[in-house]
């Protein structure tokens, strides 16, 4: 027992051997390496050529808006939404977790390749980018996972759980022992759609929850026979929709399903967190429970490192949507994580994907005059925290390159303005990234000197 993601009743297992759809081997996607770039900017739209990266921070809004554009994301970066509107690259790299935590628009030929986690509220609509998941990597999303432009792939070669699956056009490449669980329904559009990029296949899966959508236009998933389908009390597709796919009326515990055969008695909906005044509010919501003791609130600062904060009771066995809230009456300052631990009676847990909320105190900045002349540049920095007086605040100014050119450590609020610019000095025309950090909170605002 050791997945979230198990949907007792009704739960199908396509199980893909080999097919030529897309390629005789999945792509790779863009490679990783070391962090490198500009700082990236909150509230930002890029209009220009750039190698841009982040921190562990928030970041609002981003819009990557011309072609030649690169974001590596490296620590735990939350961003409210992300618009790629040109051929880009994303690179979400090692150890790094990226959360969209509103909108993810991909309009045109870009890029995302994950070699960590990438955490997702809503909907992905994949409407010319390809979508690339490395191995031992994992994507999360809530919502409906749509292949939607006959230019887009989606390559698998980790884990990726979806609330629904819609594969309208393009492809979908699954490497050895991959798996994309589906907790709801999954449905093709797209003739021999999905391929095993395998050069010796076996088992590469995708495991869904709710129905094989039938609309009336039998698409099949796969022109190869060496494609099975597996399911534990469903209705059998009809072979016009599978294709070659064989198909079995029982799931097997191993073999070609082991990608996916991992199983604990819970099927996760979703988990979310939000700020509510002075407190944090957690909500999940579970299709399914059987045999589940109680689960456990976990948090962090860094995203890696997780201490219990507070535990609530599991419905035992229940085959009907159960929706959970708690609240965590005391969250520190700043950007920090939670995930779900699920306990069952005999003792065996599973911890669900990593969530990100910030707490920002209503610590505030004004840095002016921005525009500057290079002269003259001041901030001014309060918190209603009352131990803001204590707390480190470290100022720091880049240049376009990432080059430190200011930096400054102080101890708690300052309203009066404290200068930027030492005396005799002089900060040349450029565009700058201001950078102002305080516990684990991360904040970064755009400079121009005329």
């Amino acid at each position: 027992m050791s997945n979230l993601y198990k949907k007792i009743g009704y739960c199908f297992i396509i199980v893909l051997l080999f097919n030529s759809r897309i390629y005789a081997q999945c792509a790779s996607g863009t490679a990783s390496a070391a962090c490198s770039g500009t700082l990236l900017v909150s509230g930002t739209t890029y209009n220009s050529a750039t190698t841009l990266k982040t921190s562990t921070a928030s970041y609002g809004n981003i819009t990557l808006n011309a072609a030649g554009i690169t974001l590596m994301v490296c620590g735990n970066a939350t961003l409210t939404s992300l618009t790629l509107n040109a051929a880009d690259n994303v690179i979400i790299e090692p150890g790094a977790t990226l959360n969209v935590t509103n909108a993810w628009i991909d309009n045109i030929s870009s890029v995302v390749t994950n070699y960590g986690t990438l955490n997702y509220s809503g909907n992905v609509d994949m409407n010319g980018g390809d979508l690339y998941n490395q191995t031992g990597s994992v994507i999360n999303i809530t919502g409906a996972l749509t292949v939607n432009n006959a230019s887009s792939n989606l390559i698998n070669k980790g884990t990726i759980n979806a609330g629904s699956m819609l594969i309208s056009s393009g492809g979908v490449c699954l490497d050895n022992n991959t798996c994309i669980n589906i907790t709801g329904n999954f449905e093709n559009d797209a003739n021999n759609s999905v391929t095993n990029g395998s050069a010796a296949p076996t088992q590469a899966a995708i495991k869904y929850g709710g129905t094989f959508v039938e609309d009336g236009t039998p698409n099949p998933v796969s022109g190869s026979s060496t494609i099975k389908m597996c399911e534990n009390g469903g209705a059998t597709p009809t072979s016009t929709y599978l294709g070659s796919a064989t198909f079995t009326s029982t799931c097997p515990t191993a073999g070609y399903a082991h990608a996916c055969s991992s199983i604990l008695p819970i099927e996760l909906l979703s988990f979310t967190a939000k700020k509510r005044d002075k407190v944090i509010q957690l909500n999940w919501t579970t299709a399914s429970e059987i045999n589940n003791d109680y689960f456990t609130i976990e948090r962090s600062i860094d995203g890696i490192d997780f201490e219990s904060i507070l535990t609530v009771k599991g419905a035992g066995n229940s085959h009907q949507i159960i929706n959970y809230t708690a609240t965590d009456p005391d969250p520190p300052f700043g950007i920090f994580y939670y995930h779900l631990k699920q306990t069952d009676y005999d003792g065996k847990f599973e911890n669900s994907y990593v969530i990100a909320v910030e707490n920002n105190d209503n610590r505030t900045y004004v840095i002016y005059p921005n525009p500057s002349d290079g002269n003259e540049l001041y901030i001014k920095y309060s918190s209603q925290n009352a131990a803001a007086k204590d707390e480190d605040v470290i100022i720091s100014i880049y240049n376009v390159v990432g080059e430190l050119v200011f930096g400054k450590l102080m101890k708690g609020n300052f309203d009066k303005p404290l200068s930027l610019i030492y005396a005799g000095e002089h900060l040349p025309k450029g565009i700058y990234t201001v950078k102002v950090s305080c516990s684990n909170e991360v904040k970064c605002e755009k400079l121009i000197v005329k």
